[in-house]
């Protein structure tokens, strides 16, 4: 009986702190902004704000402005990209509820259960919150911020361009998918002349993919060897001898491997060439060749496709 009534009075003090604490706890007001929406410099996400290529690779309409969103020229494909600049256009802040603050919100005056306005997500699991005059970075989970939170609510944003069309218009693009950036460069989407391959890719890729295909099913099948824990094809070195003969920009590209995936039919390989023009990413050429999933009796490597990446 007597520890009932310990356990008993200890649950009781537990719950009295815990009273007392969401009794102190406040919304902590943001002072950097007067109203909403509003238009923040930067953007959301791991990678993003990140121009590998100077061109646009699709047909996007341009905006005076996020808010009145009225059209005043497009910007069309291969047209240069003037101008870049990422912004945010924040129409609804989020929340946030302090777990664990860090030294330096308990010296803002920042306690445990205060409710913190959201207004980005940063990437990485990171979300960007304001305190008063600062802008504080908080997360859910303590191994990626100092600045533990919970219940956080994502705010109401739109991803934005500012950019300078050649017209010498200067508006707003939505959306990120006009441009290459950090984890969406593609070779492929290259505009002209700026390709490895010249103006003609298209054909040289063609033929590349060809050469391959035939290559594979004459020089490689069943016919393998282990280098450092890769499968290469054995005549490695001879089908690279052939493709460079297809076009002579492809003597400029070295470092040619093909191997066979491991526990599949399939070969992968990759290719280093030049940097193409325009653009500050480094290329290499990836390619797959695979065949069929239910091929005819006695066409063993017979049906290989091959086909092309970045």
């Amino acid at each position: 009986m007597k520890s009932f009534y310990l356990s008993f009075l200890i649950t009781s003090l537990i719950l009295m702190n815990n009273s007392t604490n969401l009794a102190h706890a406040k919304k902590l007001p943001c002072d950097l902004f007067k109203k909403f929406p509003v238009l923040l410099n930067g953007c959301e996400g791991e990678g993003c704000g990140i121009l590998n290529y100077d061109k646009s690779i699709l047909n996007e309409k341009v905006f005076d402005h996020p808010n009145t969103k009225k059209e005043i020229d497009q910007l069309k494909v291969c047209e240069p990209i003037k101008g870049f600049k990422p912004v945010i256009w924040l129409i609804k802040p989020g929340s946030a509820v302090v777990a664990k603050p860090s030294k330096t919100l308990k010296k803002m005056g920042v306690s445990k259960g205060d409710i913190i306005t959201v207004i980005s997500y940063e990437g990485e699991g990171i979300f960007s919150g304001c305190v008063k005059s600062k802008f504080v970075d908080i997360a859910d989970s303590s191994e990626i911020s100092e600045n533990l939170a919970k219940n956080i609510s994502s705010p109401q944003t739109e991803n934005w361009v500012e950019i300078e069309t050649p017209r010498s218009k200067k508006g707003y693009i939505q959306g990120h998918n006009f441009y290459m950036g950090h984890y969406s460069f593609d070779v492929t989407k290259l505009c002209g002349k700026d390709h490895p391959f010249g103006e003609n890719h298209s054909t040289v890729q063609a033929k590349v993919l060809k050469s391959l295909e035939n290559q594979i099913k004459t020089s490689c099948a069943d016919n393998s060897a282990l280098v450092e824990g890769r499968p290469l094809c054995k005549n490695n070195d001879a089908i690279w001898n052939e493709l460079k003969t297809i076009d002579p920009k492809l003597a400029a590209c070295s470092g040619f491997e093909l191997s066979k995936a491991f526990a599949s039919d399939s070969w992968i390989g990759y290719l280093h060439c030049p940097k193409p023009q325009n653009t500050s990413e480094k290329w290499q050429l990836n390619f797959s060749c695979q065949k069929p999933e239910t091929p005819s009796e006695g066409e063993k490597n017979s049906n290989i496709k091959c086909f092309l990446g970045s």
